[in-house]
């Protein structure tokens, strides 16, 4: 949760002051502070993603020891 507040603030900030932008033909049209709804998503799926990554690991690890 504290990386979608910092990282998504600092999101939010850059797309403000215009330091990039998302292509509307690109993304969904919704869109939460500015940003579309998969740039929040990105700040879920893909640290979920990696703990799961690591988690399997250690398993796998742990199976073979």
């Amino acid at each position: 949760m504290l990386i979608l507040l910092v990282f998504g603030s600092w999101d939010v900030f850059a797309a403000w002051r215009g330091h990039w932008y998302f292509d509307s033909a690109g993304v969904f049209r919704v869109r939460l502070f500015g940003l579309p709804l998969e740039e929040w998503l990105f700040f879920i799926v893909i640290p979920f993603c990696c703990v799961f990554t690591w988690e399997a690991l250690k398993f796998i690890r742990g199976k073979f020891r």
